[in-house]
């Protein structure tokens, strides 16, 4: 299952609260048990409530959300590599969530209920795997995203023009082919790989200082100020305090009162 899934993220909000994603280069099929979340929309002017089973797709944009008291909330950190998968056909769209019931099927959703029913705080991945795995294990492999993917994620290239080399691809390749499976261009995909990669080491070592970023690829500590900056406006001081849950993809922003 590691394969496919990087981790499952429960949440069991008894107050309400908003949320702020960070990019990570992962896919996101949630499924909500119990209450609802909203989602800020591309204006910035209202939150919509979003549907019950959905997906955020990879992205190199934030989104804020607003978590009703009560909601409970199933995620499925997905690797990027499922997209090798023939459900994850996604539609051509810029909408950063959008309805996806895969991989929560009835069944599936019927035990994650009867599982919060016996309102068991503890949720060990087992049970979980055994679920997932009829789903994923027959996961085909498509040997142009792994490769792909694998190249993103080597620490040796110093940017996107030597990972088109090593694949052996040119420029406008390697950009067609990114855009056309991960809906971001080749230098978003790379920036947004980085930064989780960095987040989430400083994160799990927090004794480390943002000198560490350097061995990710950064050229020095205000580039990765920079680009901490620019994919999740806020600076690294601002974002470690407020990153309050076990994770490195959710920010706690506020709650309200």
């Amino acid at each position: 299952m590691a394969l496919h899934i990087d981790r499952y993220q429960l949440y069991d909000f008894e107050k309400a609260a908003y949320l702020k994603t960070v990019p990570n280069g992962k896919f996101d099929a949630y499924h909500v048990s119990h209450g609802i979340f909203c989602l800020l929309d591309q204006d910035g002017k209202s939150f919509d409530e979003v549907p019950k089973t959905g997906l955020f797709r990879a992205s190199n944009e934030s989104a804020l959300l607003r978590i009703e008291a009560g909601m409970k909330c199933i995620n499925i950190k997905l690797k990027i590599s499922t997209l090798a998968h023939p459900d994850f056909r996604f539609p051509v769209t810029d909408q950063l969530l959008f309805p996806f019931s895969f991989p929560y099927t009835d069944e599936i959703k019927l035990v994650i209920d009867e599982r919060w029913s016996r309102k068991q705080p503890e949720f060990e991945a087992d049970w979980l795997d055994e679920l997932f795995k009829e789903v994923l294990a027959p996961l085909p492999t498509d040997a142009r995203v792994t490769k792909v993917l694998e190249e993103f994620t080597n620490l040796g290239h110093e940017d996107v023009s030597s990972i088109s080399r090593s694949l052996h691809m040119t420029p406008k390749a390697l950009y067609r082919f990114v855009k056309k499976h991960f809906s971001l261009s080749p230098k978003q995909l790379k920036d947004v790989v980085r930064f989780d990669q960095t987040t989430s080491y400083l994160k799990k070592n927090p004794s480390k200082s943002l000198v560490e970023a350097l061995s990710f690829g950064y050229y020095d500590q205000s580039h990765f100020v920079k680009e901490c900056r620019k994919i999740t406006g806020l600076s690294p001081r601002e974002l470690f305090s407020e990153m309050r849950f076990g994770t490195n993809d959710l920010v706690l922003k506020m709650q309200q009162k």
